[in-house]
């Protein structure tokens, strides 16, 4: 069981998840629900872990059963799968070189997407070459 995560640890987690759910064209309110439960748990006195283990977590306001389903995950394995899996998809590399050409995150991923380009040498080989 990895609940040696603190609050805060928690909640930058969650943090990172909404900003990829952003990224990824998932649902605004999605990844609001996201960050305001990053924000409740970084105010809560109570370790989260406990209370995730104690199965209590939903008591918290902005905790539903998605959101705590995650936390659970996050708790006993000290990772977010799913969190995983969505940084491997949202391409960093060129969020990073969109923030360089002055293109918001979520427009340099839609640029990525469509010219089948995953890190910055590719988008410079895809300017280049006309695409």
């Amino acid at each position: 069981m990895a609940n040696d995560l603190d609050n805060a640890a928690i909640a930058q987690q969650l943090e990172a998840f909404a900003g990829l759910l952003d990224l990824s064209g998932s649902s605004y309110y999605t990844s609001r629900a996201y960050r305001r439960a990053a924000e409740t748990i970084r105010e809560t006195k109570a370790p989260i872990a406990e209370l995730v283990a104690a199965g209590r977590v939903q008591e918290l306001r902005g905790i539903g059963p998605g959101i705590a389903t995650r936390l659970r995950e996050l708790v006993e394995t000290g990772r977010i799968a799913e969190l995983e899996e969505l940084e491997r998809e949202v391409q960093p590399e060129l969020v990073g070189l969109g923030r360089y050409l002055g293109v918001g995150p979520k427009r340099m991923v839609e640029i990525g997407r469509a010219l089948g380009v995953a890190t910055a040498d590719e988008f410079r080989a895809a300017a280049r070459e006309g695409r």
